[in-house]
């Protein structure tokens, strides 16, 4: 619980958006540990998760770095628009 883990206590604080990316075969950062932060972000403006299908941890497919490449971009672009509507 973020009571207990100072990252993730700090991540009930923080309001500003969040973008979280999971890789499918990811064999370093468990599911449960992305749970936890996506349950951990009580108070942000906008959360968005998405996961990388064939992914691992490293991103050394080429497909997979181009994917998460194409998904920030994205997701930059859509947050910098957002915040000019403001």
């Amino acid at each position: 619980p973020p009571e207990d883990n100072r990252a993730l206590g700090a991540c009930t604080a923080f309001e500003g958006d969040v973008l979280i990316v999971e890789s499918e075969h990811d064999d370093r950062v468990p599911h449960a540990n992305i749970v936890s932060y996506i349950g951990a972000f009580r108070r942000a403006r906008s959360m968005t998760y998405r996961v990388i299908q064939g992914a691992d941890h490293a991103l050394t497919d080429v497909a997979a770095r181009r994917a998460y490449s194409t998904l920030l971009t994205h997701w930059t672009s859509e947050m910098v628009l957002g915040a000019r509507r403001r």
